[in-house]
């Protein structure tokens, strides 16, 4: 891993710094999602009329950036080489995707200028 970072090996709580073999640096993915999380918010805004459907959307997209970056993530696995993180999302994703299939169904997230009648 060209871009890993090594941390000390007797840095606590950290199984992956034993081995002294290069880490992802998941804090710099992190940045670079909010970062892209910030600007196709910000580019949806308008085009997202029903207030708290923009938080909606970022913590659905959150989650699921999350549990992908736990796998490169020095965590103790618990169960089905999945981190406690990871089992905590798993369900959470499972209401998420409900709650924007029934926002989608409800058609919370045309555009607002589109959804306007037209008078006769």
């Amino acid at each position: 891993l060209p871009w890993g970072i090594h941390a000390p090996a007797d840095t606590p709580e950290c199984p992956g710094c034993l081995t002294g073999a290069a880490m992802h640096p998941s804090f710099l993915y992190e940045i670079a999602f909010q970062l892209t999380a910030f600007a196709v918010l910000l580019w949806l805004r308008p085009r997202i009329g029903r207030p708290g459907e923009l938080f909606v959307l970022y913590v659905a997209c959150y989650a699921v950036f999350r549990f992908f970056v736990e796998f490169v993530r020095a965590n103790e696995t618990v169960w089905l080489d999945l981190t406690r993180p990871q089992w905590f999302l798993l369900p959470s994703l499972l209401i998420l995707g409900f709650r924007l299939w029934y926002g989608y169904r409800r058609g919370y997230y045309r555009n607002p200028a589109h959804s306007q009648e037209v008078p006769a």
